[in-house]
């Protein structure tokens, strides 16, 4: 399953573990093994972490962990993802950026 995509009751697993608890939030971005699918832009009218809209002067991104839509704001910083492939900083959401940065994947493979 994908951490963005609603389940039958209407939450994400994102938001469940969330409700969880900061530890079982962590661990599901550390979880994150493949590259993300993106939300698709359409799916998203605001910034999946702070929800302010997206308009023509605040520009949706996506965080290169999880793939959430969110704003600049909420993406502006960057890290190598080793787990990912990704050796060069790309953006990363607030969440994710502390997962990635303290997770075990968080210096390249030797």
């Amino acid at each position: 399953a994908t951490l963005h995509v609603r389940s039958a009751a209407g939450s994400t697993p994102l938001e469940l573990a969330t409700q969880l608890g900061a530890q079982a939030q962590q661990r599901l971005l550390d979880a994150i093994a493949t590259p993300p699918l993106w939300v698709p832009d359409a799916a998203a009218s605001g910034c999946m972490l702070c929800a302010k809209r997206f308009s023509s002067t605040v520009r949706r991104h996506h965080c290169r962990h999880c793939g959430a839509n969110v704003c600049s704001g909420c993406s502006s910083r960057r890290s190598a993802i080793y787990k990912l492939g990704l050796d060069r900083p790309v953006r990363c959401c607030t969440l994710c950026f502390l997962v990635v940065r303290a997770g075990p994947s968080s210096r390249p493979a030797s």
